[in-house]
């Protein structure tokens, strides 16, 4: 369950339900055994509270990464999640847990992927 700040202010949407996909499910278990901590509250200790700006940090691992500056980095992953959602579960669970209307997630989150295309993804 998130809280839903963009649209708490509509009846019954203060909050939603937002699934743990298999892919985050295994990293999350894997810290948690990597862990010493018994009980860790927060996957990144160092990030608590209402303020966060979580861009620069990212540009920075991307830099060490050699992926150089990625624009729009929550964005796309958003959009990409979004996309994973519609093609797997359909278009009423990504509006259920990406949280958008179907005018937003047509205009600005479904993009074609290459598979779309019969095209093999690049190495």
């Amino acid at each position: 369950m998130v809280h839903a700040p963009k649209t708490e202010h509509h009846e019954n949407h203060a909050s939603r339900l937002v699934p743990l996909f298999d892919e985050l499910c295994m990293e999350l278990e894997r810290l948690r055994m990597e862990s010493d901590s018994e009980c860790m509250e927060y996957v990144v200790q160092s990030f608590q509270g209402s303020a966060w700006n979580l861009y620069k940090p990212f540009q920075e691992i991307a830099q060490r990464a050699g992926l150089g500056n990625i624009k729009s980095p929550f964005v796309n992953m958003r959009r990409s999640r979004s996309n994973e959602v519609v093609r797997r579960y359909g278009k009423a669970m990504e509006k259920l847990w990406i949280g958008h209307t179907a005018d937003v997630m047509e205009k600005y989150y479904l993009r074609p992927m290459e598979e779309d295309f019969g095209v093999e993804k690049a190495e």
